[in-house]
């Protein structure tokens, strides 16, 4: 029996981001057309003015001949204009969204490095602050579990210490393999200074 897929009921995940992006493209949408509009309106009305006779605009072909005889360059002008517009509110609206999550990939990576010595911070205006928020938990309890085993392996090696050299030597093999794995991870900006690590919230 193949298991069914499951559905979405809820399409108001993150309501405020959904909203935003909803209202930009609306307003693009708006903007665009009303430059259309009063630029449409602008060229009729002149390549009406500027026609000899109303015998001249007979039909939609000979309409959009004269159009293009008369005010040719004024469309391109405009399809150009409308283009630009689209294409800087699009870059400015889709950086909110591309910068963290480029910084959420390169912290991510550091993660798997064994880097935990970062916060992830991003701009008032940037999206994905929840994503942000969540991996600095994720990391900030990450660094305590290391920082707590690291701890107790000290106190076990100073345990060994007041134990028999035969009965210890067993428990000390693997702690020293525990401290070869705590020591993959850097806590904090001067281990990783140390190993060398690129700062993982620097843009």
């Amino acid at each position: 029996m193949s298991q069914s897929r499951a559905s979405r009921s809820n399409y108001f995940i993150q309501a405020g981001l959904q909203i935003r992006f909803t209202f930009v493209l609306v307003l693009i949408v708006v903007l665009v057309s009303m430059i259309t509009f009063v630029n449409l309106y602008v060229i009729g009305d002149y390549v009406v003015s500027n026609t000899a006779t109303i015998v001249d605009l007979r039909d939609m072909q000979s309409f959009m001949k004269t159009i293009f005889e008369v005010v040719g360059w004024r469309i391109m002008l405009v399809g150009v204009v409308c283009f630009m517009i689209i294409c800087i509110i699009g870059i400015f609206f889709s950086h909110r969204f591309a910068g963290p999550s480029f910084k959420l990939e390169k912290c991510l990576k550091e993660m798997s490095l064994g880097n935990l010595s970062f916060d992830i911070r991003l701009r008032n205006g940037d999206a994905l602050h929840n994503v942000a928020d969540s991996v600095n938990f994720l990391v900030d309890r990450f660094r305590s579990v290391i920082g707590q085993s690291r701890e107790i392996s000290v106190n076990l090696r100073e345990i060994c210490a007041s134990v028999p050299e035969e009965q210890s030597q067993k428990l000390l093999e693997k702690i020293g393999q525990l401290e070869d794995l705590l020591a993959g991870f850097q806590i904090s900006r001067e281990e990783a200074d140390r190993n060398g690590s690129e700062p993982a919230d620097s843009e």
